[in-house]
């Protein structure tokens, strides 16, 4: 028994038939499922996309930030460094002072008793003399 043309045609469209509604049933529900889940990734994935493009722009601003303080820091570390110094000058200064005062003669600034006399009132006749001594200054004129 030979098969004809036509049971050949028969039996390849069962065949396809039967692929094609297996094809329905049991891969099309997978696929759509499949793509439903890309379709959601693909969506998760743009607001990530989204929100590291945000964090980028912060981090920018932060860096921005961070240099701006560096140069105010920078600044500032310059003035203490100024200040110090004349801090240090003025320490500098009021040492020689109490040395002097120290080693002064018994009669400084015309006060007879100034060893005597306490450092407050010691302060007061070295700054009335400082006064006096400021008065009498006069600055050359520069040319």
């Amino acid at each position: 028994m030979s098969l004809t043309a036509a049971d050949l045609q028969a039996i390849k469209t069962v065949v396809i038939d039967g692929i094609n509604e297996a094809i329905e049933v049991l891969i099309l529900p997978r696929f759509e499922a499949l793509e439903a889940k890309v379709a959601l990734l693909c969506q998760a994935i743009e607001q990530l996309n989204l929100q590291v493009t945000s964090l980028e722009n912060r981090v920018s601003a932060l860096e921005h930030s961070g240099s701006i303080l560096e140069l105010r820091m920078s600044s500032l570390e310059a003035t203490i460094e100024s200040i110090d110094g004349r801090l240090q000058a003025v320490e500098n200064d009021i040492t020689e002072i109490y040395q002097m005062l120290k080693q002064s003669p018994r009669h400084a600034f015309g006060v007879s008793n100034y060893s005597r006399l306490t450092n407050s009132q010691k302060l007061d006749v070295l700054s009335r003399e400082i006064v006096r001594l400021q008065a009498d200054f006069k600055p050359t004129e520069r040319q």
